[in-house]
């Protein structure tokens, strides 16, 4: 079960994502996002223990497919779509991995490779690639739109 402190530590993190990546990615002021948000109150809150098994850009992505693509698509492209332009938010940020990491695969466990993973993973969060609490403002969205342009262009 989860505490009180880490579900209100949790949602004022998805909060801050939101209402940061919707001003960055759709021109939202912070009174449009908390208005958007509200459809997660009860989620926020935890009575839905799965909903933060998901991140905050997740449940943001498929509020950046044009009306245009919402109307032609049919439901199960809509979604592999929603989940490309997620993708291209969060994993499009970070760097590859470094060819050292790469090449311990066949020499550690597979435990020992995914915490070096992991640990370089967590660096460059630090650093401002990906989203992290501490990197929203050093997120490079303007790289994170011209990713989701290039999805959206596929389509």
């Amino acid at each position: 079960m989860t505490s009180p402190i880490e579900l209100k530590e949790c949602s004022q993190y998805y909060l801050q994502v939101w209402t940061k990546a919707a001003k960055e990615l759709l021109g939202w002021d912070e009174g449009q996002t908390r208005q958007w948000a509200k459809r997660f109150d009860d989620d926020l809150e935890g009575k839905y223990p799965f909903f933060y098994h998901e991140s905050p850009v997740y449940y943001l992505s498929p509020e950046l497919i044009p009306d245009r693509l919402r109307k032609a698509l049919p439901h199960m492209a809509l979604a592999r779509l929603a989940w490309r332009i997620q993708e291209a938010i969060e994993q499009g940020a970070l760097p590859p991995l470094p060819g050292e990491i790469c090449a311990l695969k066949d020499h550690l466990s597979e435990f020992e490779w995914m915490e070096r993973v992991n640990q370089f993973t967590r660096e460059v969060v630090r650093e401002g690639y990906g989203i992290s609490p501490e990197s929203l403002d050093r997120y490079d969205w303007r790289a994170a739109r011209q990713r989701i342009e290039s999805v959206l262009e596929q389509q």
